[in-house]
């Protein structure tokens, strides 16, 4: 959890959604996007390139406005996906670099 933990020290807000947790920095974690009770903007991605396709029609779904492949994780389905419904594409490349490069 270092990127999370990292941008969640850096002001974003951080909502867990993962099946397998119940719980990520004390707060609730979701099974899927669509249960997350509040509006999602960025969907940022640590899972199997096989299964990026999944979570890009997930944030498609509740219009997040960008989704975001950690480095090493490439999908050309995510991309036509989020492209499809008009979301930034983002792919391979580390939100915790990119966060700890930006001026705070």
């Amino acid at each position: 959890h270092i990127a999370p933990a990292f941008m969640r020290s850096h002001g974003y807000r951080i909502i867990g959604v993962n099946p397998a947790e119940h719980e990520v920095f004390g707060e609730p974690c979701y099974p899927d996007l669509a249960s997350v009770p509040e509006p999602v903007e960025l969907v940022v991605v640590f899972r199997r390139p096989a299964l990026c396709g999944q979570v890009a029609q997930e944030a498609a779904a509740v219009a997040a406005k960008v989704l975001w492949l950690q480095q090493g994780i490439t999908s050309s389905e995510a991309r036509r996906i989020a492209e499809d419904a008009g979301m930034i594409y983002v792919e391979d490349c580390c939100v915790h670099c990119v966060v700890q490069a930006s001026p705070d």
